[in-house]
């Protein structure tokens, strides 16, 4: 059955058809008022500034603001948290720019790379730049098609990256006005309820990460249901993880499940930036209004050309409660300019290659996770469930082995072990060990799917077994 595809209007048709001219004005004015805010406020960019010689004042244009101002890394933001902490403040009191009891909620990251660091925003910031349900998700939800009458079961955790505010305030309390779509607040966890509720509501859009979207399939399937004809759900959205824009074989898979068009999105939790797909799936949409973009060659810190890697670097032009300036998200993408089909002349993210932190290194040879997904996803005979595991043999030589699922059906044979581990080999440069595994048989996840297990390190694999253990709950 064919997917009807509709052509969708745009939520701020002024706003994201701005010529690159226009746009770049509104960012420089935007850009200046934000640094002297930053540059009165915020005891951590005042000792950044002084550091660096820069006098906030002086900057008049995008250009001396990127050869002025040095980047902000992850690293001192933790730093800084941990001094303002163990001095009984605040985590976040170098960083605000607004009285502490403006601030309406406090949102963590997720720890992934190391310590979670809690992010303090205002009412204005909730209320626009909210990853939840602030007024650039919903541009980016009538992106794809989403209009007045669609059920939007947004199933995120909130209760585990988000502190303070509650998830029902926050999802509810950061809708904006006229919103085209009725939103219904859900949660990872108790996935038979979320099912339940999206058949008897009538879910249409569904917005989860890749794997519990998958994972959700899989149960109604093992309750007896078809996803395919007993949902309305017409539209997904998926973020939180790698998606079908740096893994595309998942939106295939997903497309599959669900019988539903499947769209991308991208957000970070520090600087609440939003990127998303529209119906030409060609990257992902910059809000360049409210961000000023840069991608910087990893070595030298200087911009690459149009279309090249290098590490994100995100500015915010407008948030009021801790902005941060050049912050460097180490995600390694590409970067295009030119106009859309679609019409929006904001820049679009059109290549993630992965987390220039989150880089593999194995006998001196580095790659990334997301390489070896994109392989395993073109494998015909496999789900695209998969496990790179990294350990060191009784010699102490580092090994890696990856553990693949094979569809119900399929006879795993050494051939086809060694067929995709020749082309694992042609794209990372290793030969693995190809492990083929019956279908059910690795991590289902409700939040982030573990991928990657380096038992080099003995105490990840109490950490794996207690998180298999965790999500076999579900």
């Amino acid at each position: 059955m064919a997917i009807q595809v509709e052509r969708a209007p745009m939520w701020d048709p002024r706003i994201e058809t701005l010529p690159r001219e226009e746009l770049e004005t509104l960012q420089t004015r935007r850009l200046t008022r934000q640094l002297r805010r930053v540059g009165n406020n915020s005891a951590f960019y005042r000792e950044q500034f002084k550091a660096a010689g820069v006098r906030a004042g002086d900057i008049h244009t995008i250009d001396e603001f990127v050869a002025a101002v040095p980047l902000t890394k992850k690293e001192a933001l933790r730093e800084n948290q941990r001094l303002c902490t163990e001095a009984g403040r605040s985590p976040y009191a170098d960083l605000l720019c607004v009285p502490e009891e403006e601030i309406r909620v406090v949102i963590g990251t997720s720890g992934s790379t190391g310590t979670s660091l809690l992010m303090p925003f205002t009412e204005m910031d909730r209320y626009l730049t909210s990853l939840v349900m602030g007024t650039t998700t919903t541009r980016s939800l009538v992106a794809i098609g989403v209009r007045r009458g669609d059920l939007y079961q947004h199933c995120y955790n909130l209760g585990g990256a988000i502190v303070g505010g509650g998830a029902g305030y926050l999802t509810m309390g950061g809708l904006p006005p006229y919103a085209p779509y009725t939103v219904v607040p859900g949660h990872v966890g108790k996935s038979k309820h979320q099912l339940e509720a999206m058949r008897a509501l009538g879910t249409t859009v569904l917005s989860a990460t890749p794997s519990y979207v998958l994972y959700l399939a899989e149960l109604a399937q093992a309750e007896g249901m078809n996803p395919r004809r007993d949902f309305k759900v017409r539209l997904i959205t998926t973020g939180a993880e790698p998606g079908p824009v740096a893994i595309p074989g998942l939106r295939e898979r997903i497309e599959e499940a669900w019988n539903a068009r499947c769209y991308d999105r991208w957000g970070q939790a520090e600087s609440q930036t939003r990127a998303y797909e529209c119906l030409e799936r060609r990257g992902f949409h910059a809000i360049e209004d409210l961000h000023l973009y840069e991608v910087l060659d990893p070595d030298t810190h200087q911009p690459v050309a149009p279309g090249e890697v290098g590490i994100l670097v995100v500015t915010c032009l407008v948030h009021e409660g801790a902005p941060l300036l050049r912050f460097n998200t180490n995600d390694l993408v590409a970067l295009d300019t030119t106009p859309c089909a679609c019409g929006r002349t904001n820049a679009r993210i059109t290549k993630i290659v992965g987390r220039a932190d989150d880089m593999l290194k194995v006998r001196a040879v580095r790659f990334h996770a997301t390489e070896v997904a994109r392989v395993v996803d073109g494998v015909a005979e496999a789900t695209g469930r998969h496990l790179i595991v990294l350990a060191k043999d009784a010699q102490g030589k580092e090994t890696l082995e990856v553990r693949l699922e094979l569809k119900q059906g399929v006879t795993a044979s050494p051939d086809l072990a060694e067929r995709i581990a020749a082309e694992l080999r042609s794209t990372i440069g290793l030969s693995p060990q190809v492990t083929l595994q019956p279908e059910g048989s690795l991590e289902r996840s409700a939040v982030k799917t573990t991928t990657v297990l380096d038992l080099r390190d003995p105490a990840n694999r109490d950490r794996y077994r207690e998180r298999t253990s965790m999500f076999r709950a579900f």
